[in-house]
């Protein structure tokens, strides 16, 4: 299914000023030296890589007019994965599972319930009109026939099981007419009163550009759920970070904790490398998830088959790409701590932790977490990654002093009855907290590490 945008002449105008581009140049008239001319030859300096980098993204630059097209399978989904690699490349905010490592095998394994559809934007290409065209956007869809039990069409950004955020990938040099494009669809050939998007990255590029967009079709929207959760930034170095994330008297106890156990066996920490038995520290991390109380809460991976499914084709699509993080806390050669994260380009995602409750005296989980703020500053091309964890995470939050702020959108495209819906939306949410306040209290003990 294809729809094209109707705003050439809108976005032609953007685009002179949004994309910085230059005419192209005839050769400047490169005189020979004497010796060249004596030799016989004259031979080209070779590009910078500064100026190969520029060339690789001349050679793409996007334009109009703008299409969307419809994929609602991953075999379907697959044939665009070339152009789908570079669209998380240039994308305005990094999102590792909507690429293609995590996305995939999640459609693939755990997309059962849901009726998901992906939304893909292309351009032309601007210096090859005739050639393949770009892929501006890439928006995962899920559809739903009723908002909050009432009967509504609604489309919601895909929210799968293990995924923890939901920010679109959209191209950082079109991304304002690639969000003018999506939002005509929707308005237009989508068949939707109402659009959700859940877990969205705020207070950036992302939310700002679609803002816009909805105020300039009058679109009403409400943003709810708003709370933010840490972001780690490395420092000049490790032990800096160490001396402004924690008091002195706390470094100093968790070295403490460190040299007890130490002193009652071998203790040490491991990195998975290239050429290490991925399935074994797969195992090993699914075993020791499952045997604490996401294991008892019936939320651990290894709780259900099609779970195990996604997270061993993803770390193993991961580790194609270079983008598997897995590092160990060994006590005596087994693992009493583990965490997995996921890369994507210049960003990380934490996506798991789990650690021995036997072990909880010595903090396994905060150890380990140090090793983990180490290895990120030995990692130049990691320059910022996202906990993915609650606001108030009580681990995470005393290590990650910094926070990045995320949201939910709602907007109405038009269609009835979208607008009473979410105008009448804040009510139905106070009425829910109210009601949730008048029902008795259940004692439910969580264990998490201090």
């Amino acid at each position: 299914m294809e729809f094209e945008s109707t705003q050439d002449s809108v976005w032609a105008s953007t685009f002179e000023v949004a994309i910085p581009w230059a005419p192209e140049l005839p050769e400047a008239d490169v005189k020979p030296s004497a010796t060249e001319r004596q030799a016989g030859k004259t031979e080209k300096a070779a590009p910078s890589p500064a100026l190969a980098r520029e060339e690789k993204v001349a050679a793409d630059l996007p334009d109009g007019p703008l299409r969307v097209e419809i994929v609602r399978s991953p075999a379907e989904l697959r044939a665009h994965l070339a152009a789908w690699e570079r669209l998380a490349e240039m994308s305005l905010e990094p999102n590792v599972f909507y690429e293609p490592a995590l996305f995939l095998p999640a459609w693939e394994s755990i997309a059962a319930g849901a009726q998901v559809e992906v939304a893909l934007v292309f351009g032309a290409n601007r210096k090859y009109p005739a050639g393949p065209p770009v892929l501006c956007g890439m928006f995962p869809l899920d559809r739903r026939r009723t908002y909050h039990g009432i009967p509504c069409p609604t489309i919601v950004l895909w929210h799968y099981v293990h995924c923890f955020l939901c920010t679109p990938l959209v191209r950082r040099d079109f991304a304002a007419e690639t969000f003018g494009a999506f939002l005509d669809w929707v308005g237009t050939h989508a068949g939707a009163a109402l659009v959700q998007w859940k877990l969205l990255g705020a207070g950036g590029d992302v939310e700002r550009l679609l803002v816009e967009e909805l105020h300039r079709r009058e679109r009403p929207f409400w943003i709810t759920d708003r709370h933010t959760r840490a972001v780690f930034r490395p420092a000049e170095n490790a032990e800096a970070y160490a001396q402004a994330a924690m008091p002195r008297k706390r470094r100093h106890e968790l070295r403490r904790l460190e040299r007890r156990l130490a002193e009652q066996g071998q203790l040490e920490y491991a990195l998975w490398q290239p050429g290490d038995d991925l399935a074994a520290w797969l195992d090993e991390f699914l075993e020791l998830e499952a045997c604490g109380w996401k294991g008892r809460q019936g939320t651990a991976i290894a709780c259900r088959h099609e779970e195990v499914t996604f997270f061993r084709n993803a770390a193993e699509e991961a580790v194609v790409r270079g983008r598997l993080m897995l590092l160990a806390m060994r006590f005596q050669g087994r693992s009493i701590a583990m965490k997995c994260n996921f890369l994507s380009h210049s960003a990380g995602f934490a996506f798991k932790v789990a650690f021995d409750e036997s072990y909880a005296s010595y903090s396994p989980g905060t150890l380990l977490e140090i090793e983990n703020i180490a290895r990120l500053h030995e990692r130049p091309d990691c320059t910022w990654m996202d906990s993915c964890a609650i606001q108030d995470h009580p681990m995470i939050n005393r290590l990650w002093h910094d926070r990045r702020t995320i949201a939910s959108l709602w907007f109405a495209t038009g269609r009835a009855p979208g607008d009473l819906l979410l105008a009448s939306s804040p009510l139905f949410k106070w009425a829910k907290r109210k009601m949730a306040a008048l029902r008795p209290r259940r004692n439910t003990a969580t264990t998490l590490e201090s």
